[in-house]
């Protein structure tokens, strides 16, 4: 009967390791079925000639100059507008990653515009912009909206494991954009009637702390 039991628990796993492979494969397969060019070439508010490029074509990442003329400055899949803010020498911004699982992975660097040194900040956190008084207003524990549960299992298991490490959920940061430091946290209020830019971004941190 012992036996019988760990077979039966060999064959499970088995199942499960097959089906992971056969998930990965299936995502490897996808991706070099779609062919489709993509270049999109955004210019970064508060600079010159700074741009995010999304492309297949090219690496992704932070380029200088126009879109026909240009040299690429910092590799990597960044946001752009809301995701994206300039302070002095420095840009903050979400950088993005997708896991082998086809999981969407965000976190928070700061860029040195002059050195180009990259600076992770905060990981698993979204930039979602400024408030009225300056800060730099960001979310932690944020399941992106990418990350679908209903049509990827595994996306549900990874905030499953997020959740466990964290005592709470979805909290909101405010930033010193000086320094890049967490200067007041709250966690994110469920069932508000106003948007997070009305609750969050639209007041001053004061008002927020009330």
């Amino acid at each position: 009967m012992r036996n019988e039991k760990l077979t039966f628990n060999g064959l499970i796993m088995a199942l499960i390791i097959f089906s992971a492979l056969a998930f990965l494969f299936t995502v490897k397969l996808t991706g070099m079925a779609d062919r489709t060019a993509i270049n999109v070439y955004s210019k970064i508010d508060g600079t010159e000639d700074l741009a995010i490029r999304y492309s297949n074509l090219e690496p992704d990442g932070i380029y200088k100059g126009s879109e026909n003329n240009n040299e690429l400055l910092v590799e990597g899949t960044f946001g752009y507008d809301w995701g994206c803010v300039v302070e002095g020498d420095y840009l903050y911004v979400n950088e993005y990653r997708t896991s082998n699982l086809g999981v969407l992975i965000s976190k928070l660097v700061k860029i040195n515009l002059k050195t180009l040194e990259k600076q992770t900040l905060y990981n698993n956190t979204v930039l979602r912009g400024k408030c009225a008084s300056g800060e730099l207003v960001a979310t932690s524990d944020y399941l992106l909206p990418a990350n679908k549960p209903e049509t990827n299992r595994f996306c549900k298991l990874y905030n499953l494991t997020a959740a466990s490490s964290s005592s709470e959920r979805e909290m909101v940061l405010y930033i010193n954009p000086e320094n890049g430091e967490i200067v007041f946290n709250t966690p994110q209020s469920p069932g508000i009637k106003e948007s997070f830019e009305e609750r969050y971004l639209e007041r001053t941190l004061e008002e927020v702390m009330k």
